[in-house]
């Protein structure tokens, strides 16, 4: 058998997950972007550790409108990480959600007290150079 892959370079990588992150964000709604941005704030200041499990539970617990795909809860993590609201801890966890079978990263409050100042910003529009950017 003959494993052939084609291989991106890093910075076509780069730009590709950033171009699917703006889509991800463009198509979600105004409404769920800013329950799904409170909810992370929520989890962030209440849960000592964190992932998009807890989020996604959050937004249910409080009546959140719905999603067109749960992974467009990542650019408002990337948000939240780029802006310094929350930190990666290095850890992966199992998701528990049935339709989903994959490590999730786990986050934290980048705060010590837990008590972020309860807003996360809305993602940043990628910009021409960003595949540079670490």
């Amino acid at each position: 058998m003959n494993y052939d892959y084609d291989q991106l370079t890093f910075a076509d990588a780069f730009t590709a997950r950033e171009v699917a992150i703006a889509r991800a964000d463009a198509n979600a709604a105004p409404d769920w972007k800013r329950a799904a941005r409170e909810a992370l704030a929520w989890c962030a200041s209440h849960h000592e550790t964190f992932t998009a499990d807890e989020v996604l539970a959050r937004l249910a617990a409080v009546g959140a409108p719905s999603t067109h795909e749960p992974s467009a809860l990542g650019p408002v993590f990337l948000a939240a990480s780029r802006s310094g609201a929350i930190v990666k801890t290095g850890e992966l966890r199992p998701t528990r959600l049935a339709r989903r079978h994959r490590d999730l990263t786990v986050w934290r409050a980048s705060t010590p007290d837990r008590g972020s100042s309860g807003t996360v910003p809305p993602p940043r529009t990628p910009r021409a150079g960003d595949q540079h950017r670490r």
